[in-house]
């Protein structure tokens, strides 16, 4: 989901767009928290159990990707 003025959104483009060894390199890593840049979080199914966010390091427990 493309957020306008999302602090970490154009390293998930850049990683979705990549290949794969950069990622290894730490190039276009993810970010540390995007509520504390003033972003949002974008959820995925980590393991059926938790949370991850596409744009930055955040995991928590629960569906959170379910919830709109």
């Amino acid at each position: 989901m493309w957020q306008k003025g999302h602090p970490y959104r154009w390293r998930t483009f850049i990683r979705a767009h990549s290949p794969w060894f950069f990622h290894k390199l730490g190039i276009a890593g993810k970010g540390q928290d995007c509520e504390k840049v003033g972003g949002q979080h974008s959820w995925y199914n980590k393991d059926g159990k938790t949370s991850a966010c596409y744009h930055c390091k955040v995991v928590r427990e629960g569906k959170l990707w379910m919830e709109k």
